[in-house]
């Protein structure tokens, strides 16, 4: 990074050197990351503010691969699913029915934004876009219902 020391084997500054790519095991470097709900890729979230961070969230967007065709590809099969499946379930709402498709439907929805579930940043991105869609997010207290 621009402006960094350099550890080597002869300079062993690594306490100077300012970390490039973000850590996926914390929750802040996390933050940094949305994936955008039209085209699927990653990209910095609204709450990378500053040079420093943009640069580490588009070097590890680079190094990590984040935006690999297959991936986007990916990432928008879910969210063509999961707008499908918001739409079912506002349809079936909007009529007034009491069906056992709302329940199956908001399940799924859930199902598809736990953490363990591929592509759940893409879901979430997606669900958070969409009239009353963050109430369909899974919560923690969900994270034990959905085993299969």
């Amino acid at each position: 990074m621009q402006g960094s020391a350099k550890a080597d084997w002869n300079n062993r500054c690594v306490s100077e050197e300012k970390i490039v790519l973000l850590d996926p095991t914390e929750r802040a470097d996390v933050d940094l990351i949305r994936i955008n709900e039209n085209d699927g890729r990653a990209c910095a979230s609204f709450t990378c503010i500053g040079q420093a961070k943009n640069e580490r969230v588009d070097r590890s967007i680079e190094i990590y691969g984040l935006n690999l065709p297959n991936l986007v590809s990916a990432r928008k099969k879910t969210i063509r699913q999961i707008n499908e499946n918001h739409q079912n379930l506002m349809d079936i709402i909007n009529n007034g029915a009491d069906l056992p498709a709302i329940e199956r439907l908001t399940d799924q929805l859930r199902r598809a934004t736990l953490p363990n579930s591929p592509y759940s940043l893409a879901a979430r991105c997606a669900l958070y876009c969409l009239p009353n869609g963050s109430s369909l997010c899974a919560q923690p207290e969900d994270a034990g219902e959905f085993t299969s």
